[in-house]
């Protein structure tokens, strides 16, 4: 859906793999990422 640049399921399965973590460590470790990006805690 959308754009082929935005982020989706297979995203995080990559993302996943890449860091040899579960797709939901994966998720939060995006949104901790996120939220840093954002100036907020």
């Amino acid at each position: 859906m959308g754009k082929k640049d935005n982020i989706t399921t297979k995203s995080f399965q990559k993302a996943a793999k890449a860091e040899n973590t579960s797709v939901d460590e994966a998720k939060k470790n995006t949104l901790k990422l996120l939220k840093k990006e954002l100036g907020e805690k």
